[in-house]
């Protein structure tokens, strides 16, 4: 029903209005027992439709974009882990064949409206400018693909974060076929790749888990109980 209300919304000011009932909708979930796992995928759902409106509003306002693109969200969203405290993770991938001065000076501007309407929406600005209003991560198909080479063939520990955050990667609007060809390139990459792995390894091995906003609502209700 809330993702019927975003397809259908008219402007920003009406994705805010549904997103602020988001709230609400996990607060009865978890009341009713629902998996923590169930409740991210629903929220990261909702997060998708709207920045999926969001991008057509864009598109609506710039005009119909130079090249082919694809939209992608990254880290907890892309694993459809989204919570109500994450921020953004995004970026965009386009065409290598368009011409490249005209398509990034669209698709940057393109990014920043998206961020910043999302950022209205609720969903907060990243702190480390992992997003698609970053010249870095907007760029084309084979600077995507030169990024991935270099992280996985020259490891350290810049790399290692990076990836730790790009590799979850998922699409969510534009043209598909970019995306698959970005993953078959990094696992054609990858493979036989031990020293990447060994580094991998033991960054995993460090980093802590955090209970996150739902484990810590669970846990207040369940004291309350």
């Amino acid at each position: 029903y809330l993702i019927r209300e975003i397809e259908l919304s008219e402007n920003i000011k009406d994705l805010i209005g549904i997103q602020k009932r988001l709230p609400v909708l996990v607060k009865a979930l978890l009341a009713s027992g629902a998996l923590i796992q169930n409740i991210t995928r629903i929220v990261s759902s909702i997060t998708d439709a709207i920045t999926i409106r969001i991008i057509d509003l864009t598109i609506e306002e710039l005009g119909e974009p130079p090249c082919k693109f694809a939209f992608i969200a990254l880290g907890s969203e892309a694993r459809m882990e989204q919570s109500l405290a994450t921020d953004q993770d995004n970026a965009i991938v386009f065409d290598d064949t368009a011409d490249q001065e005209v398509a990034q000076k669209y698709f940057l501007k393109m990014g920043e409206m998206v961020n910043q309407s999302l950022h209205q929406t609720g969903y907060k600005l990243c702190v480390g400018d992992i997003m698609a209003g970053n010249p870095k991560w907007n760029q084309p198909l084979n600077k995507w693909k030169e990024y991935f080479r270099t992280w996985i063939l020259e490891p350290d520990p810049q790399s290692i974060l990076e990836t730790n955050v790009f590799f979850d990667l998922r699409y969510i609007y534009g043209v598909h076929s970019f995306v698959d060809d970005l993953k078959d390139y990094i696992y054609d990459t990858i493979k036989g790749r031990d020293i990447f792995f060994h580094h991998l390894a033991q960054f995993v091995s460090k980093a802590k888990l955090p209970l996150g906003m739902f484990g810590n609502l669970k846990a207040k209700e369940d004291d309350e109980l």
